[in-house]
């Protein structure tokens, strides 16, 4: 039976990476490497976890939601000097479970702060969805949560919510919700950090969470200063706030200018960067990306279909399927070993570099994601697979 396994790779200075020993704990890791959970053997997850649902890293630490046999858990780890990790005094080298009084269904990391959402067990269940905030309330990104961390929504004036999306950069939050009694809206929620109009207007910081004056999204990506959304069958993203890397620079057609590729799977943003993609390609703009250094923006993969991308601060990892196998391609800053390639040299957006591959088709990866300065990838391994090697 094949057992799920995840690797980390990146700035590792207060143990965000919960690397496994014999791997010395506050160095990063230049290669992809087994992440160590408290209680069960080195690189294995906790017994009857099913899949990796998302990973969410801040500046210093580390939040995974697993679907286990039982339901959902929020695991951390890395620095908790500021309350990010909640009641948790510190993680040390190990991930740890945290205590939730609900079933935590989305996560989300700003620099030192935490987002958790706390949906009902009842899945039709009118009392709707509770967000928590932990750790540092810089910009007002606690959203005024009181003592037991519960940001409230009161003033709003609205129904009970669930939450559909939820994102943060490093200083401000956006979460897309719809409601559950009177006629159905779909809303944008955010707070924190709003100078440049990543909020939308008015461009003044909100220590309290406010409807926002914007789309609603499927899809929230937040960058260091911008926002990026993206409604359901939408031909480009949406981008608001800063503009001063391009990174809001997106043509209003850009599926069509892709070609072949089907509609948009998604849409991502690293500080500076906006990112959409295909199954064929992935577009970008702003620091770091390949627009307008390649022709049209986008990056293809011949051969290979594109399954998932993440994007973290200023790198961005492909899962990508070749002919039965998988594998995970790269580019971006590199100096931590961010990309998980061995070395610390930067990666050009025009020659992505493979950084994981399964081998003999015993080994898959079936998740990515990519935070600050760090970068992970779930691995479903065969009972006598071999280990994934660099590209």
């Amino acid at each position: 039976m094949p057992t799920l396994h995840l690797l980390a790779a990146g700035s590792n200075a207060t143990n965000q990476l919960a690397l496994a020993p014999p791997h010395p704990p506050n160095e990063d890791a230049y290669i992809f490497t087994p992440a160590s959970f408290l209680g069960v053997p080195p690189g294995a997850l906790p017994a009857g976890t099913m899949r990796v649902l998302d990973i969410r890293a801040g500046a210093g630490h580390t939040l995974v939601l697993l679907e286990r046999a039982g339901g959902t858990e929020v695991w951390a780890c890395g620095d908790a000097t500021q309350g990010q990790l909640g009641t948790m005094e510190g993680a040390g080298t190990q991930f740890r479970s945290l205590a939730l009084a609900g079933t935590p269904t989305r996560i989300a990391a700003a620099w030192a702060t935490s987002y958790v959402v706390l949906t009902p067990t009842t899945p039709h269940d009118s009392a709707g969805d509770t967000v928590l905030a932990f750790g540092a309330d810089d910009f007002g990104l606690l959203g005024g949560a009181g003592p037991d961390g519960t940001v409230s929504l009161a003033h709003l004036a609205l129904p009970p919510l669930r939450v559909t999306a939820l994102a943060a950069g490093p200083h401000h939050v956006v979460l897309s919700a719809h409601t559950l009694m009177g006629p159905e809206r779909e809303i944008l929620i955010g707070w924190g950090a709003a100078r440049h109009g990543q909020l939308g207007a008015p461009p003044a910081a909100s220590t309290a969470p406010r409807i926002l004056a914007l789309p609603p999204a499927a899809g929230i990506a937040a960058g260091a200063q911008h926002t990026v959304l993206l409604a359901p069958h939408a031909p480009a993203p949406v981008g608001v706030g800063a503009n001063r890397a391009h990174q809001l620079d997106i043509p209003a057609n850009l599926i069509h200018e892709e070609g072949g590729g089907g509609g948009l799977q998604g849409a991502g943003a690293t500080w500076r960067a906006t990112y959409a993609w295909t199954r064929a390609g992935v577009w970008g703009t702003g620091a770091r990306a390949p627009s307008p250094s390649t022709p049209d923006g986008w990056i293809r993969f011949q051969g290979r279909r594109i399954e998932r991308v993440a994007c973290g601060s200023e790198h961005v990892l492909v899962l990508l399927h070749a002919d039965g196998e998988t594998e995970v391609w790269g580019w971006g800053w590199n100096e931590h070993g961010t990309l998980g390639a061995g070395h610390t040299r930067d990666v050009d957006a025009r020659a992505p570099v493979c950084v994981w591959r399964g081998e003999g088709g015993r080994e898959r990866a079936v998740g990515v994601w990519a935070g600050c300065g760090t970068s992970w990838v779930a691995v479903e391994r065969d009972s006598d697979g071999p280990a994934g090697m660099l590209g």
